[in-house]
């Protein structure tokens, strides 16, 4: 076994927290340059599927195992500043993955001898209108770069696609509850830029929105993936924010390790109600016989109380109500602003301003 050989994967993330990126395959000035693949079906049955691969150039050819040149097409990348440094190379081997099959391709650095030959992109900027994509589907798209209709064989069916959003003030990690029926419309001008990319293998629209990339493919493979629409979206509110009780600092006081406040939020629990604030407490089971010393340094509660008089410091004359964990139900009043948790418990509260 070559010492030397290993792989490496098609996806790497910066972190763990971060989007996955796809690996770049760079060919340097060398003209022989190459890049050998290897391409896994982890299926039982034959896969006919496109491929694709990032690469740094457009000037890159592939061939199958036998050394047979596959039909591929080279599209450009807009991340979401607009940029294009990196290509996608597409490419589909009908023959190529059997089934639980490994299959080499490889990839090469044409020539620059060869490069007048291989035509460069094709860009043209079109007036603002209403457009088509077909690849055995037909995809229709208004002025806005949105999906107005597919066409399936002689089967049109309406979509006219949005981006909306819902303003909610009882939803929950469980529970989606609008405030109201209607949502509000996003992104209702047509002043953003639209890609068209159109090729053998695959035709795409991208449409650059703020804090999202749209991204609609066609594929032509005469497998599963041209059976449909895909439909992709990039999103991206790092730069956003949420000013809700910014700056809230709501404690008088640090809690012992085995109690903590999961949630603290505003909710409106019916019309005219105002603004409560729902509390979700929790009480963890912590093991105290295995190592003493290392406990003891930790402060614990003796009864899982809660005094909630004295632990918020916005807390005055305020009534405490019993609530279901998405706060959708309302329970029984607390005669006092005292609660006790036994280990491993989970309960919810309403706090009401009177």
């Amino acid at each position: 076994m070559n010492p030397d050989l290993y792989f490496s994967l098609d996806e790497v993330r910066s972190h763990h927290t971060s989007i996955e990126d796809k690996y770049i395959l760079s060919f340097g000035t060398n003209d022989e340059t190459s890049k050998q693949i290897v391409v896994y079906n982890s299926l039982p049955r034959k896969r006919s599927k496109v491929q694709t691969l990032i690469v740094s150039t457009p000037f890159v050819k592939v061939t199958g195992a036998k050394n047979e040149l596959l039909e591929c097409q080279i599209s450009p990348i807009w991340n979401m500043n607009g940029s294009t440094a990196s290509k996608e190379i597409h490419f589909v081997g009908n023959n190529l993955l059997p089934s639980t099959h490994f299959a080499n391709v490889t990839l090469f650095n044409v020539p620059s001898s060869d490069r007048p030959e291989i035509p460069g992109f094709k860009v043209e900027i079109l007036p603002l209108r209403e457009f088509s994509i077909t690849q055995g589907i037909s995809a229709h798209f208004a002025e806005s770069g949105l999906l107005k209709s597919l066409q399936i064989g002689g089967v049109t069916t309406s979509v006219n696609l949005e981006f909306v959003k819902y303003s909610t003030t009882k939803s929950g990690a469980y529970l989606f509850a609008p405030s109201k029926p209607n949502p509000d419309p996003l992104y209702t001008t047509d002043n953003h830029v639209i890609h068209l990319v159109t090729g053998p293998i695959l035709s795409r629209v991208f449409v650059q929105l703020p804090e999202v990339n749209h991204t609609c493919t066609l594929f032509n493979s005469n497998g599963s993936d041209d059976l449909g629409l895909r439909i992709d979206n990039q999103v991206d509110v790092f730069d956003t924010y949420n000013f809700e009780r910014s700056q809230f600092s709501p404690l008088n006081f640090d809690l012992p390790v085995d109690l903590e406040v999961s949630n603290l939020r505003v909710i409106q629990i019916f019309e005219g109600s105002g603004k409560n604030l729902g509390a979700v407490f929790h009480r963890h089971a912590i093991d105290t016989c295995w190592n003493n010393q290392s406990i003891g340094q930790y402060k614990l509660s003796s009864n899982g109380e809660i005094n909630v008089d004295k632990l918020f410091r916005f807390y005055k004359n305020w009534t405490i109500n019993e609530a279901s964990l998405t706060f959708n139900s309302v329970g029984a009043l607390l005669s006092e602003p005292k609660i006790n948790l036994c280990p491993h418990q989970i309960s919810a509260f309403l706090l009401n301003k009177p």
